[in-house]
């Protein structure tokens, strides 16, 4: 017997299959609708190994995804803060950058 049983109501599979169609048009992200995929395929009563084949996942991946769906219902699916030094390159430090053709941000005069 599975320690954490994922049981969706009608309304929350029916959000992840949303979900999951909207990947084709670019709206979320992969992560997300692997973890929506893993959902539904637990919620159809598919094992831990199967769910693991189908979505090229590893086992814990699965193990954690339970235990925080039965926490958490459809705030599972949302990205967790990762540990670590903060990203100095990508999307989320392109704020930080000084702008193009500048090596460094001068200061205001006042």
């Amino acid at each position: 017997m599975k320690k954490y049983r994922v049981e969706l109501s009608d309304e929350e599979r029916a959000a992840l299959r949303r979900l999951i169609g909207r990947r084709k048009r670019g709206g979320t992200s992969a992560r997300k609708v692997v973890r929506a995929c893993i959902l539904l395929l637990a919620d159809a009563g598919a094992s831990d190994t199967a769910i693991v084949t189908a979505t090229r996942v590893g086992l814990k991946t699965v193990g954690q995804l339970r235990r925080r769906f039965s926490e958490e219902r459809l705030g599972a699916l949302d990205e967790r803060p990762r540990t670590g030094r903060p990203p100095t390159r990508g999307r989320a430090a392109r704020k930080n950058l000084p702008p193009p053709g500048r090596r460094r941000q001068r200061p205001e005069r006042t």
